[in-house]
């Protein structure tokens, strides 16, 4: 059989609240009690990109205090054999040494896998698709050894030492067999974070986004709030802060800071506070768009997107307020539906099944190709709280629904405990009581 899960977001626990590792340790038991259970012999673990998290970590701002060329994933960051180049390098495995420590539990879990196959020959084969978090590896031959040693495999990586952005399974067979199935990421469609196809190892504006902007804010604001950090209201600020990139649409984090900022708890600090998001929000804007990947592109060309962040961010170091009611209606198309008609492994109707991750929200759509076969579009979601704001109120909440998918080929469909199922969606959400 073959499990599908995207967007773990695995982070080294610097840049706010991470994915717990108890959800995906019962994950993997459970897991483990199925194959058991129906006696599987073969198991493709599938992880669909952002599965570890490079880019969302604040050691991007830390390791640029006091340095005049801080390291930035593009630039000379990207280009071998400069000295800048070298410091990404180190930096990313700093970041891995985080993962490491937070899911050491976790990972040697799931490298034991194999222990719950049955039969003579059991196969356990991970697949690991690369995300718009994790493309910096397949610039780092070292980091992508160490990311698939993490994983405890020696075939993860693709061709050229380099992991895949999609794998159309209809065309891979994996101890003899095959799945309908076509596998991407994704981002290449959002065209903040996408580079065109075929997806290539360079970064996007929204990989700036993150570093500069979303890990830069809450570097910046802690900063500027200096002397009343201690105080318990501050504290607690700046912890509900850590969730802002958590919230979809993205754009409405500034709703969710100005929440933050009118709460009755901020009252003894309420200015301080406002002080340090306007001059945090004013550096990040500064920072994003001196970075070479911004400044590249062409104001008001393209893409689209890249103009509504640059408005947006422009208005809300000006108007928190203003920006909020823009920001709850802005999203950087992430309907992915409609593209997959277009994937040739559904043109040439090779697949039943394409799986896409990256948007964070779980779906399933019927879509038809040019000939009228019906294939199943299904979305991942993400493992981590999503944050959204509460219908016609200001106030925000936050859920967390973790999704995978299973795939069973014609021999295993033929089990007792399937009765003919050719794959399993299965979503368990968790809701907190309390609002944050």
């Amino acid at each position: 059989m073959m499990v599908v899960v995207s967007d773990w977001h695995l982070s080294d626990g610097t840049s706010g609240t991470y994915l717990a590792p108890s959800l995906i340790e019962g994950f993997v038991r459970d897991l483990k009690d199925a194959v058991r259970r129906d006696s599987i012999s073969r198991l493709i673990l599938v992880f669909n990109g952002d599965t570890i998290d490079l880019l969302r970590s604040l050691q991007w701002h830390q390791a640029a205090e006091g340095d005049m060329r801080p390291p930035r994933p593009w630039g000379d960051g990207v280009k071998p054999g400069t000295e800048q180049n070298k410091k990404v390098e180190k930096l990313l495995h700093s970041i891995l040494d985080g993962v490491e420590r937070t899911y050491s539990v976790v990972l040697s879990e799931i490298r034991s896998m194999p222990d719950a196959l049955s039969g003579p020959s059991p196969v356990f084969k991970i697949v690991y698709l690369a995300g718009n978090h994790e493309w910096v590896a397949n610039v780092f031959p070292s980091v992508a050894e160490r990311i698939a040693r993490i994983f405890g495999v020696t075939d993860a990586i693709g061709q050229n030492g380099k992991f895949p952005y999609s794998m159309d399974f209809s065309r891979v067979q994996i101890a003899g067999f095959s799945y309908p199935v076509f596998v991407r990421h994704g981002h290449c469609y959002d065209d903040m974070n996408g580079t065109g196809l075929p997806e290539r190892d360079m970064p996007a504006v929204g990989n700036v986004f993150d570093i500069e902007v979303v890990c830069g804010l809450l570097w910046n604001i802690k900063r500027h709030m200096g002397d009343i950090a201690h105080i318990a209201a501050a504290k607690m600020f700046l912890k509900d802060l850590e969730d802002a990139d958590h919230v979809r649409p993205e754009a409405d984090a500034s709703g969710y800071v100005r929440w933050l900022l009118k709460r009755p708890s901020l009252e003894p600090i309420r200015k301080q506070a406002d002080f340090a998001v306007r001059m945090a929000l004013r550096r990040a804007r500064r920072a994003f768009n001196a970075s070479p990947v911004v400044s590249s592109i062409d104001w008001w060309i393209w893409p689209p997107s890249l103009d509504k962040v640059r408005l947006f961010l422009w208005m809300a170091h000006i108007n928190l307020d203003w920006a909020s009611r823009i920001g709850k209606r802005l999203d950087w198309g992430t309907n992915f539906a409609c593209r997959v008609a277009a994937e040739p492994a559904v043109r040439e109707g090779r697949v039943k099944y394409v799986v896409y991750g990256h948007t964070h929200r779980h779906e399933v759509h019927h879509v038809a190709n040019r000939r009228g076969d019906i294939v199943l579009y299904f979305n991942t979601g993400t493992w981590r709280k999503v944050f959204f704001r509460v219908p016609n109120h200001s106030a925000f909440t936050s859920q967390c629904t973790m999704t995978h998918l299973t795939f069973f080929d014609e021999h295993e469909q033929n089990c007792p405990n399937l009765r003919g199922q050719a794959y399993r969606m299965v979503n368990a959400s968790i809701h907190e009581a309390k609002q944050i």
